[in-house]
């Protein structure tokens, strides 16, 4: 079945579903104490200094305390509750992302090992490394801010939004209609940033392909004598990097400038609207909700910020995403093992035997042999005839393009070539020994 980045986060979430739910859980709780610790302080500011009003009646209904004392205990048990769900939120939501990696990076290993060889022979093994990094790094991010802690956001501002409206809807239609004017902004710079983030990710992984490649080279660099060369070939790449960091820098600096003044600007709105409701009416804002007012919008900050830095951990996510799924949709060997037969002597028929390469050359044409048991053969060919290739199409390394291959009368195919291959032994200066025995 086609992998989709839809069905790798479906299957995640649906198979650990508890721990998703306990995360959301103690997100939606500690959201919640955001709200309810401004509103407190309001509270206290009420006892301390006897401020009353009907338009800030709430405050009465939603904390009934009626004494300092008792706001005090209250207000310690708020402070320890607020730890204990910042720790839970932040722990499980890593814990989530550390998870989904895990799983996926091992998947995207057993994956690798299932290919045909072919896949290398169309991309350099240094492509492959990429995946292990900074792919697998973009999609972690993705998991816990792009899925975890913006849906957590999302449930913060929501209570936020309630509470600033409870207060004052006038007040709060005008400081989100000034909102939305900086948002609509931001989201224009958001995509100039996204785009240099995207080059500066696209040089660095040509940039780690290519030392990949030096570096596996290096005897040639040597014999050549291309160290300059190749140093000139890497600072042109590293020059390139560098720009591109210094402009991303650049609008990523304004960026979050405009997020902190934007606010405060928003912020002294609501003063010249509070003060001139104060002129015009006796019905004014009260201090101690005024000041709720104030903290609530200054505990959204961090919240615009993840909310409008998302999109680059989305923009991230999906590209290192779309390079994994190319993997895993890849075409692979069956893992399904056949019957295992006893092999009686070990005779070996190649009929018609074929294989076209990925590039298009033709490697075997029409090759036809029998191999007798308990007997040498030499196979001699010049360069590229296809000697190398003819041992890769007896272990199934390379899938043959028509003809077959049998062992004392069997096919081998893709459902027993497992079992055929415990049963055959090759030596060749192309497999590097693993560990220090021959074995």
């Amino acid at each position: 079945m086609l992998q989709t980045k839809q069905t790798l986060l479906q299957a995640f979430f649906k198979r650990h579903w508890k721990l998703v739910s306990l995360v959301f859980l103690a997100g939606t709780i500690n959201s919640l104490l955001g709200i309810v610790i401004p509103v407190s302080i309001g509270k206290y500011y009420q006892l301390a200094f006897h401020s009353h009003s009907p338009r800030a009646k709430f405050l009465d209904t939603f904390l009934t305390i009626h004494h300092l004392s008792g706001f005090f205990l209250f207000f310690t048990f708020l402070i320890i509750l607020k730890g204990c769900f910042t720790y839970l939120e932040k722990y499980l939501a890593g814990f989530i992302s550390e998870l989904f990696s895990k799983q996926l990076r091992e998947k995207l290993f057993e994956t690798q090992l299932s290919f045909y060889a072919v896949a290398y022979d169309r991309k350099p093994v240094g492509k492959f490394l990429l995946r292990y990094s900074g792919d697998l790094s973009a999609i972690q991010r993705y998991v816990m801010k792009g899925v975890v802690l913006f849906f957590i956001d999302v449930i913060f501002l929501v209570f936020a939004l309630f509470v600033l409206i409870l207060l004052n809807w006038q007040m709060t239609s005008l400081a989100f209609g000034v909102a939305a004017i900086v948002m609509i902004l931001l989201y224009f710079l958001n995509n100039n940033l996204q785009r240099l983030t995207i080059k500066r990710r696209n040089v660095r992984s040509e940039m780690l392909s290519f030392v990949t490649s030096r570096l596996h080279a290096i005897f040639t660099i040597k014999a050549f004598n291309r160290e300059p060369v190749e140093k000139q070939k890497y600072d042109s790449s590293s020059e390139k990097l560098f720009k591109l960091g210094v402009r991303y820098f650049k609008w990523f600096g304004f960026l979050s400038a405009l997020i902190p003044v934007s606010l405060y600007a928003v912020i002294a709105l609501v003063f010249y609207f509070s003060h001139q409701q104060r002129v015009l009416d006796k019905a004014h804002f009260p201090a101690h909700a005024l000041l709720v007012y104030i903290m609530i919008l200054l505990s959204l900050i961090p919240h615009f910020r993840r909310f409008l830095a998302v999109t680059l951990v989305w923009q991230a996510g999906n590209v290192s995403i779309s390079k994994i799924l190319r993997i895993f949709n890849e075409k692979t060997e069956p893992r399904v093992n056949g019957v295992e037969r006893k092999i009686s002597n070990g005779t070996l028929e190649l009929h018609d035997l074929s294989f076209i390469h990925t590039n298009g050359n033709k490697v075997l044409e029409h090759f036809s042999a029998v191999l007798p048991e308990h007997s040498i053969t030499r196979i001699s060919g010049g360069q590229h005839s296809g000697k190398s290739t003819l041992f890769k199409l007896l272990l199934g390394i390379y899938p043959i393009s028509s003809g077959s291959i049998s062992l004392d009368g069997v096919e081998i195919n893709n459902d027993n070539i497992f079992y055929f291959r415990k049963n055959i032994t090759i030596v060749s200066e192309e497999y590097p020994l693993l560990g220090k025995t021959v074995f």
